[in-house]
């Protein structure tokens, strides 16, 4: 009974150590309770409500951020009498940050105190009294990735988490005394004479608690925040800017919004660049609220900071790198090439006879042939005898595969595909081949649309995808026969178009197409450069 006991005992001092070291909550480390302001990455518009831009792409900024503060830690003691803890207090904050992909943001702070003072304790003062000397503070790591935005970043989504590890001194209030995190939505837009911000989130601290006439209670925090600013001077070099930063303990008893227990700054700041100099140049001054650690009565706060100006990135549909203003294949990912017609496109398979199957698939690859249902003839030129025929009998002509009007160029044989791709099948070359005579013999036919067409069976995106791959391999096929490539331009359309019912399976089918609409004709009566006009009249 009594070794059982004992085990009892055991175990419950256990379990309480471990809950006082998940929670702070530990007698020894009174004090330890960082009052530092949460400071921006280098680059932010604000001071300490982030932004949501993330731009550049092995891009470095870094700042140094002087910052004073009055009163940070003021209690009301049981006797009635204010007993100020830190009444002055200077900050210098070190920071970097590096940015990839437009998209990707990482930085790195370190504050280091470097003078504060306190009055000397009271009889019966409920905290330690502060060290005067130069200390560290807590390092902060941030991580923020750009989420969602509208075009050329004009309005855009992001998340931060944040990771402070306890290097600060204790003695100094400049630490929780524990690897602490936070996480933080933003949403922020940002033009030529305006930008803004609002986050809002939570972050882990220390609990504890410093008694006074009401208990001054510490705990982990909702953080929400909002800023603003606005150019002074049409160059846009001197702008006016306000933020508000509030801090809410919701553990630890504390009651959310109750001012015990929460902290917060309003600032008003003035901030300089020159144009086109990554230098700018930041005062702000503002009051805090509320009375929990680290509100204080004011602050005062100076940043100089080199931060190129990045441009947002050009909009990008397929997000393949190249611009959709310069990508032939917007919707369709593919490379960077020096050939306009491909910039932005997919790879084409290899064909060294241009015959339009592709070589790995090519019984002779070196001589241009016509598709065959026989695998070791299939791309081989087709030699046969002649038909004998009577004089006296005309033989019929077939009909054509392909024919000309007045808006398109209308074909009687679908182009076929391999299920599901754009890759073509090999009985497409017949009527694609007539396309291409009837473009040689029609010159004057200058601008032709090669529309692809999908029925309703799959997601919206993959069929506008696949009808653009679709006619662009068309496009393709037709250029390496000859055709000059600015006569051409393909678009996909999807299901948007159908010319049948997709209830059926004929109808289905009858809507997977290509269609050839003419854009622009020449006019045939317009005289050639040094035709006399006598010559171009009919």
């Amino acid at each position: 009974m009594v070794v059982r006991a004992v085990r009892r005992i055991g175990r419950a001092q256990l379990l309480g150590w471990m809950v006082a070291v998940a929670t702070g909550a530990s007698a020894g480390r009174a004090g330890a309770q960082s009052l530092s302001l949460g400071l921006n990455a280098p680059g932010d518009a604000a001071l300490v409500v982030p932004s949501s831009e993330v731009l550049g792409d092995g891009t470095l900024r870094s700042a140094l951020t002087l910052v004073t503060s009055s009163e940070p830690l003021s209690l009301v003691l049981p006797s009635l009498d204010r007993d100020s803890v830190v009444e002055q207090r200077t900050e210098l904050a070190l920071g970097a940050s590096y940015t990839s992909w437009h998209r990707l943001l990482v930085a790195v702070t370190l504050p280091v105190v470097l003078a504060q003072s306190g009055e000397v304790s009271a009889a019966d003062s409920t905290a330690p009294r502060v060290a005067s000397g130069r200390a560290f503070g807590d390092a902060n790591l941030t991580l923020r990735t750009f989420l969602i935005g509208a075009a050329e970043r004009r309005l855009g989504l992001s998340v931060q988490g944040d990771l402070w590890l306890p290097t600060g001194s204790k003695q100094a209030y400049a630490t929780d005394d524990l690897v602490r995190a936070g996480l933080v939505a933003i949403l922020g837009g940002r033009s030529a004479r305006h930008g803004w911000s609002f986050e809002i989130g939570a972050q882990s601290r220390r609990e504890q608690s410093f008694e006074g006439v009401v208990p001054y209670r510490m705990g982990h925090e909702l953080v929400t925040g909002l800023a603003a600013e606005f150019p002074l001077d049409h160059a846009a070099t001197l702008w006016v800017g306000s933020e508000i930063e509030a801090q809410s303990a919701f553990t630890n008893g504390a009651q959310l919004f109750d001012p015990r227990s929460s902290r917060g700054v309003w600032l008003a700041s003035l901030s300089w660049r020159a144009r086109g100099s990554p230098l700018r140049l930041t005062l702000a001054l503002g009051p805090g609220f509320g009375e929990g650690a680290g509100a204080g009565a004011w602050h005062a706060l100076a940043r100089a900071a080199w931060a190129p100006v990045v441009a947002p990135p050009a909009p990008d549909a397929d997000d393949d790198g190249v611009a959709d203003a310069e990508d032939a294949c917007r919707e369709l990912a593919g490379a960077p090439s020096a050939d306009p017609v491909m910039h932005g496109c997919p790879d084409l398979p290899k064909d060294e006879d241009g015959d339009g199957i592709p070589s790995e698939l090519d019984a002779c690859p070196r001589a241009a042939g016509l598709p065959s249902a026989v695998p070791n003839r299939h791309g081989c030129p087709v030699v046969s005898a002649p038909e004998a025929t009577s004089p006296l009998v005309p033989t019929p002509a077939a009909k054509p595969l392909a024919e000309v009007d007045a808006e398109r160029i209308v074909i009687h044989q679908q182009v076929q595909f391999e299920t599901g791709t754009s890759a073509l099948r090999p009985e497409s070359a017949e009527v694609l081949g007539q396309v291409a005579e009837i473009l040689r013999v029609h010159p004057e036919i200058t601008r032709v649309e090669v529309q692809g067409h999908t029925d309703e069976v799959g997601t919206r995106d993959f069929n506008q995808r696949l009808s653009a791959g679709r006619a662009l391999a068309v496009v393709h096929w037709l250029v390496q026969q000859g055709v000059a490539a600015e006569r051409l331009v393909a678009r996909g359309y999807g299901s948007d178009v159908p010319l049948a019912t997709n209830a059926t399976e004929q109808g289905r089918r009858t809507n997977r197409r290509v269609e050839f609409r003419i854009l622009e004709r020449a006019d045939p009566t317009r005289a050639e450069p040094g035709t006399p006009e006598s010559e171009a009249s009919p």
